[in-house]
């Protein structure tokens, strides 16, 4: 069954402290406004088959944190961060070499706005 992308989400930046994840900023591409280097890197890097939890919350603070979420018709595809630097210096396969590729591809295309809270 072929999906659709309904909406990207991305979160990224340095944090003190886990619960101020919620404070970071948020980038919201709806599906009509996804440009098409976006989907370009989402498909060069199959990033769909990359979900899951990458890198080590260091018990030091602040760390890197960074989080995307690929919305499609009927699931969701995940991927968590910490300490994106870290985690591509041990990495195990190119899995975090194709997320830190498609993540920077979202960075150069804007800046997260700051979520309403």
């Amino acid at each position: 069954m072929i999906q659709d992308i309904e909406k990207i989400e991305f979160q990224s930046g340095i944090i003190g402290f886990p619960d101020a994840i919620g404070q970071l900023p948020l980038m919201t591409l709806r599906a009509s406004k996804i440009p098409p280097e976006v989907h370009r890197e989402l498909r060069e890097t199959n990033i769909l088959n990359c979900g899951g939890v990458y890198g080590q919350m260091d018990s030091s603070a602040p760390f890197q944190y960074d989080q995307l979420r690929v919305f499609l018709t009927y699931d969701v595809v995940e991927i968590t961060v910490f300490n994106r630097a870290a985690a591509l210096k041990t990495a195990p396969d190119d899995k975090i070499l194709r997320i830190d590729r498609f993540m920077a591809v979202l960075e150069r295309f804007g800046k997260p706005k700051r979520k309403n809270v």
